[in-house]
């Protein structure tokens, strides 16, 4: 058992696999509708003389796209919001305009720094995050995204 120095007989290892297991539960059940998180793409100039911001002074410069870095597989809890601010419990004809996900520390760790997650098809936007104290050595953090057209 892996204590924690600040609790006896508090295994940070048996916390974070039961709120796995129970984002687990929660998360949607067929793959392609998992969060699928993409990072922002890196773009830098293939040529030598570029400005400060990494843009080419030559206009006939086409730059080469790769696309952006996938990461799948990512356990989290989501919450699905309204317009209104309102928690929806279940969707039907009412879209979802927000998202908070609640990642452990772990998965944050893989995932921070994206600019968005499809999840079941819907585009989210970053916006921002809040960490949970209490948790011993266990972080939560919960990610705040919003509809592409939701500001």
């Amino acid at each position: 058992m892996a204590d924690d120095p600040q609790i006896i007989g508090f295994d940070a290892t048996d916390v974070r696999n039961g709120l796995r297991l129970a984002m687990r539960v929660g998360m949607p059940p067929l793959d392609a509708e998992q969060p699928v998180f993409f990072m922002p793409r890196v773009e830098q100039a293939q040529t030598e003389a570029v400005d400060a911001n990494d843009v080419p002074f030559d206009p006939d410069y086409t730059p080469v796209r790769q696309p952006p870095d996938k990461k799948t597989g990512i356990t989290c809890a989501i919450e699905y919001f309204d317009g209104q601010g309102t928690k929806l419990e279940g969707l039907g004809i009412v879209a979802a305009t927000k998202v908070v996900l609640t990642l452990l520390d772990e998965e944050w760790a893989e995932v921070e720094g994206f600019e968005f997650v499809v999840i079941s098809g819907l585009r989210f936007f970053y916006r921002r995050v809040e960490t949970t104290k209490g948790l011993v050595s266990v972080g939560l953090y919960k990610v705040h995204c919003a509809a592409e057209d939701q500001g």
